[in-house]
């Protein structure tokens, strides 16, 4: 998926229904190293669990 200029790794970790240490761990990110619109941010989820 693509960031949008709001999406942060705990809101994306909520949309998605995983959590935002996973995010950081699949994208190879720390916790202070915020995501940039546009950017391709790769989320493995479980589709029951996602919100959207």
């Amino acid at each position: 998926m693509t960031a949008a200029a709001d999406d942060t790794f705990a809101s994306l970790a909520a949309r998605y229904g995983t959590t935002p240490a996973r995010l950081e761990r699949i994208n190879r990110r720390g916790q202070r190293d915020p995501l940039t619109p546009g950017e391709t941010v790769v989320v493995y989820a479980d589709p029951a669990r996602a919100t959207r």
